[in-house]
């Protein structure tokens, strides 16, 4: 699960989503409350059908969408092979997320770039504006010291698990939950995290462990790992390199006041 950011380009943005507003309010309608599972096979395909017509009548396109709206997913030119793409960013929720790691490292996240609001799923930024943020973000990539380094935290107990959960209570027990990983094949050679703790099969060169809390949902004992990390920020230099990439693509556009950016997740 992540937060998915896309560029679309719309002529009357008000106007699509009058439609589609419309749309999804008959849809609604049409289905009802009852929910897919419970439903025949005969009683969804009359529900697609009205709602293909539906659709239809609205001069929108399949599962109401207005044909006006076009999104925007280009190769970089720079990184033409990056997970980022000129109109299409992510950032997972894990530690791993790039919004997470740029937290982290006090610069600027995705939110900072755009100016992102809560609870706008569309909206207009500024661009020149975010241009200028993410030449910050950029600049400030280049001027951290520690390049060759990353954190990431183990909680003393996971605050989403049952209390009953048996936990390792000696180092004893932590080496038999360890040796029993250890049978079991994994597909995540680099490292996984499961309810009895954090684990790498290849191996990370451990620098530090700092004591402290994690604050969730309340605090909790944790403790933060400093772990060796050669170059571990390449990834996400290219990735903003890439969101500068798609910046200067909308303001090199003639209609650059039609593009604008949603997110969901």
């Amino acid at each position: 699960m992540g937060l998915d950011i896309y560029v679309e380009r719309c002529k009357d943005l008000k106007a699509a989503k009058k439609l589609e507003d419309l749309y999804e309010a008959g849809s609604s309608k049409i289905w009802g409350n009852k929910k897919w599972e419970a439903m025949s096979k005969q009683e969804r395909d009359e529900a697609s059908k009205k709602c293909d017509e539906l659709s239809k009548s609205l001069k929108l396109g399949k599962y109401g969408s207005a044909p006006t709206r076009a999104k925007i997913e280009k190769n970089s030119k720079k990184h033409p092979k990056h997970l980022f793409k000129i109109g299409y960013f992510r950032s997972s929720y894990n530690d791993g997320g790039i919004n997470r790691v740029l937290e982290r490292l006090d610069i600027g996240d995705l939110y900072y770039i755009f100016d992102y609001q809560k609870e706008q799923y569309e909206f207009r930024p500024d661009w020149e504006e975010a241009l200028k943020r993410v030449d910050a973000c950029l600049d400030a990539f280049g001027k951290i010291k520690n390049k060759d380094y990353d954190v990431f935290c183990v909680e003393a107990q996971n605050i989403f698990t049952p209390d009953t959960t048996d936990y390792a209570k000696d180092e004893k027990e932590a080496l038999k939950v360890f040796q029993k990983q250890q049978e079991k094949p994994h597909a995540f050679d680099g490292g996984y995290s499961c309810r009895e703790g954090d684990f790498y099969p290849k191996g990370r060169k451990c620098l530090g462990f700092v004591k402290g809390t994690r604050n969730i949902i309340g605090k909790t004992p944790a403790i933060y790992v400093i772990y060796e990390s050669k170059n571990s920020f390449k990834w996400y230099i290219e990735a903003l390199e890439v969101v500068k990439e798609t910046i200067e693509y909308v303001l090199s556009q003639k209609d650059k006041d039609d593009y604008y950016m949603s997110w969901s997740g």
